[in-house]
C-alpha cells in the first residue's frame, strides 16, 4: 500500500499518534517539579547493655519472630547502615524500617515493645482468670463438683457460682 504514512518497510501500519506521544514525554521531563527531600534517619548509638540485650533478642531462639526483626533493624542501623540498605538485607519494607529505627531512637528498648491496641476490654479480672484456672487444675470431685472431669464452661460456671 503506497503512500500510507507509517513504520518504513512495513505497508499498511499507521502510527498517526507517535510524534504525538513523543510530544507529550519530552514535555513531561520539561516539566519544573519540586525536590521532595527526605528526613535523614536518626543515629542510633545503644549503650552497651542495650546492645546486648538487642543481640540477644536478634539471635535467641525463643525470641518472636517480629521482636527479632526489629532488634535486627536497630543493630544494623547502630552499625550506620542507610534504612534503604537494612530493607533491602531484612527483606522488609522501607517504612517498616524507618517505622523500628525513629521508635529506637526515641524511646529506647521500649519502644520495640507493641504498643496497647484498642479494643474490647477484658470481661473477667485477672484474679477471676487465676481462680478458674486453678479450679481446672482439681479434679471436679475434690471441688466438691458431681462431675467425673471438667468440660469447657463447667470451670466457669462453677467459679461464678462459688463468688458472689
Amino acid at each position: 500500500m503506497p503512500g500510507v504514512p507509517g513504520v518504513p518497510g512495513v505497508p499498511g501500519v499507521r502510527q498517526a499518534g507517535l510524534p504525538r506521544m513523543r510530544a507529550a514525554k519530552n514535555h513531561f521531563y520539561r516539566l519544573a517539579l519540586p525536590v521532595l527531600s527526605v528526613a535523614p534517619a536518626p543515629a542510633i548509638a545503644p549503650t552497651p547493655a542495650e546492645r546486648e540485650r538487642l543481640k540477644r533478642m536478634a539471635y535467641g531462639q525463643k525470641t518472636e519472630h517480629r521482636l527479632r526483626m526489629r532488634a535486627q533493624v536497630v543493630l544494623h542501623a547502630a552499625h550506620g547502615r542507610s534504612n534503604a540498605r537494612i530493607a533491602r538485607e531484612t527483606g522488609l519494607h522501607l517504612d517498616t524500617v524507618r517505622t523500628w529505627r525513629n521508635r529506637f531512637a526515641a524511646l529506647g528498648l521500649t519502644g520495640l515493645a507493641d504498643r496497647k491496641r484498642s479494643g474490647r476490654p477484658p470481661r473477667f479480672t485477672a484474679l477471676q482468670v487465676a481462680q478458674v484456672k486453678a479450679l481446672a487444675c482439681r479434679l471436679p470431685f475434690d471441688a466438691g463438683a458431681p462431675l467425673s472431669h471438667w468440660s469447657c464452661p463447667e470451670p466457669a460456671r462453677e467459679a461464678m457460682a462459688r463468688d458472689p
